[in-house]
């Protein structure tokens, strides 16, 4: 398991999570909900990841509070964004098979009408596992 260090951010209610969800109708992973409870829009070292054999990073995740209202038309239902690229691509939470896996959604390109989404992680926790340092 890696050691991570978080840059930024805030600590919030746990009510703010619970109300999201509400909202949202899902459930959020655990160790996701322990990460945003303290880190809440932070960035994290290390930040690296692959998609396939290209590196991507995260620049940071995504500030869960009363006005977090991400949408996009081209978002299925049970996609739910949690972080970003500094190229505002999408680290996206997958709801639509029952576990939650973690896809990175490629936010402007042209393949399947903008909706380029890619399997990256099984889970939260090993989304984390797979992050690494990387010097460009």
């Amino acid at each position: 398991m890696n050691e991570y260090i978080f840059i930024g951010g805030n600590v919030i209610d746990p009510s703010i999570i619970e109300e999201l969800e509400a909202e949202l109708g899902v459930v959020f992973p655990d160790d996701y909900k322990s990460v945003i409870l303290q880190h809440n829009g932070a960035s994290i070292v290390p930040f690296a990841f692959k998609v396939g054999e290209m590196v991507e990073s995260i620049n940071n995740f995504h500030k869960v509070d009363e006005k977090y209202h991400f949408s996009d038309e081209r978002l299925p239902d049970g996609i739910i964004p949690f972080a970003r690229d500094a190229g505002d691509n999408q680290i996206c939470f997958d709801y639509r098979e029952g576990n939650i896996s973690i896809l990175f959604w490629d936010y402007g390109s042209p393949k399947n009408d903008g909706l380029d989404l890619s399997l990256i992680a099984n889970s939260f926790k090993e989304f984390l596992d797979m992050l690494f340092e990387f010097d460009e």
